[in-house]
């Protein structure tokens, strides 16, 4: 068996590896993401991380708090903790450079969503085991603080702070998106 190749496979070879090395300057602009803690950019999307699954539905305002409805999807056979939002939600507002403007994870609130039938189902303290709760968490003094169309609003929840608080879901959406 040969290993030699001719100048013109040389020359072949050498522009096919060009090409690919060019062709990958392009994937630059592709977001690698941590599959521990999924960043979203877009308000009323969803993701999961392992058996728990997350959807940050709507961003309101209450007079001077902010409401945030929230999906949590538990596809464990575990029930998941839900009555402390202090440690379960952070609410930030960051600035066009991404310095932080103002934060909340202090004092926040957290109520069932009424089902379709008017009544308020039971999943507070707990979201039972394979089930799907809609939730409000409520964020004083946010109304204030609300971003503008060049901040970005940063909504995270941690599933499992006393077991795994490494571990989060992360919405980053510009101020410009949530203006209705």
């Amino acid at each position: 068996m040969s290993y030699t190749f001719s100048r013109r496979d040389f020359l072949k070879y050498s522009a096919m590896t060009a090409v690919a090395v060019a062709g990958a300057g392009l994937l630059t602009g592709c977001e690698i993401q941590d599959p521990n803690n999924p960043v979203i950019k877009k308000l009323g999307y969803g993701t999961t991380l392992g058996t728990t699954g997350g959807l940050l539905k709507s961003v309101d305002t209450e007079g001077t708090d902010g409401v945030f409805t929230f999906t949590v999807k538990n596809s464990s056979d575990a029930p998941l903790r839900m009555m402390t939002p202090n440690e379960l939600f952070t609410v930030e507002v960051l600035d066009a450079k991404g310095n932080r403007k103002w934060n909340n994870k202090f004092n926040l609130t957290i109520e069932a969503v009424r089902g379709e039938d008017g009544k308020v189902p039971e999943i507070l303290p707990e979201l039972p085991p394979r089930t799907v709760g809609e939730y409000k968490v409520h964020v004083p003094d946010y109304a204030g603080y609300a971003p503008g169309p060049e901040d970005t609003l940063e909504f995270t929840y941690i599933p499992n702070p006393a077991k795994s608080p490494e571990l989060r879901m992360t919405w980053k959406i510009l101020g410009a998106d949530l203006v209705k």
